[in-house]
């Protein structure tokens, strides 16, 4: 999807919620002007920054559409940071088991991790449906 599609679809998707648009066109204009080597991993904190808001909690609103069907240009990846400061990447099935089952063992170990919710991070990736696309059309003009 090209940057203008995306912005269209933003606007006629919310425009009875113009924080949101606010924000999620914040995000795309951020995507459009950033060398793609610097968005292989992208942070709430980096959205949120980019988007205005001081409270990361702000910008779930504009991610959760991002992420969706309509847009699609996220993906998210978790990673389990453990007690050596190695950083393991986890299928969203495991760390979704782990919130349900609230238990979670290291990966690699075997061995139950307690306070494993201050050890799993999410970050956003560009999705991998749209990532060619992204490149060949968004970055390359």
């Amino acid at each position: 999807m090209d940057k203008h599609t995306a912005l269209a679809r933003v606007s006629e998707d919310l425009q009875a919620h113009p924080a949101v648009v606010r924000a999620c066109v914040a995000i795309i204009n951020y995507l459009d002007r950033v060398p793609i080597e610097s968005l292989q991993r992208i942070t709430f904190g980096t959205l949120s920054s980019v988007a205005g808001y001081k409270e990361v909690s702000d910008v779930l609103p504009a991610i959760q559409y991002l992420i969706g069907a309509r847009v699609g240009i996220f993906e998210t990846a978790y990673y389990f940071f453990d007690p050596n400061g190695e950083e393991i990447p986890l299928a969203a099935s495991i760390v979704s088991s782990a919130h349900k089952d609230k238990e979670f063992f290291h990966p690699e170990t075997g061995e139950r991790v307690t306070g494993f919710e201050q050890r799993i991070g999410i970050e956003f990736v560009l999705a991998r449906d749209t990532r060619g696309k992204f490149i060949a059309e968004w970055a390359g003009g």
